[in-house]
């Protein structure tokens, strides 16, 4: 698909035996299909979107992230998304600092359809000796279209205020 055409060229001899007379035909035939413009493919109504969710468990050996990332897709191709991986920072004031990162898989959301991915880690609590202003979560990936190999990085983020008795 990374094409604009396909062109197809085709040179055979077509034969015949008829009552012991042999006869012989060249036969040439050229075949031009045209790929589909991706505007046609892409729906310009309706969004693509990506829905993040994130649950936080406190638990004895930290605080457990269970978060899922749905891909509603209602284009007329399948969106594929490669290599998943949720990155948890600490921010206090502006600063961010890393803490963990897990790759929870790849999705592919078809045709005007959906796909959830699913994946879970836990920040051991040495992490978070003081609570942070906030905890961001973010979820990367590489997005394409099946077939082509061009891919758009992709991230949609949130953050989560552990600060629940303030």
């Amino acid at each position: 698909m990374n094409a604009k055409s396909l062109f197809i060229a085709l040179d055979a001899d077509a034969g015949v035996t008829i009552a012991g007379y042999t006869e012989t035909l060249p036969v040439h035939a050229d075949i031009d299909i045209q790929m589909p413009d991706l505007q046609d493919l892409i729906s310009l109504d309706a969004f693509t979107n990506l829905v993040l969710w994130g649950d936080y468990r406190f638990t004895l050996q930290g605080i457990a992230i269970n978060v899922t990332i749905e891909i509603q897709n209602p284009n007329d191709v399948s969106i594929q998304a490669e290599d998943l991986t949720v990155s948890v920072y600490r921010v206090d004031g502006e600063e961010e600092t890393f803490i963990a990162s897990k790759n929870i898989g790849d999705g592919i959301a078809p045709i005007d359809g959906n796909v959830r991915v699913a994946g879970s880690l836990t920040l051991p609590y040495r992490s978070l000796l003081r609570l942070p202003d906030w905890l961001l979560v973010t979820v990367s990936s590489n997005m394409s279209i099946p077939g082509i190999d061009v891919t758009l990085p992709v991230s949609i983020s949130e953050y989560q205020d552990l600060h629940y008795f303030r």
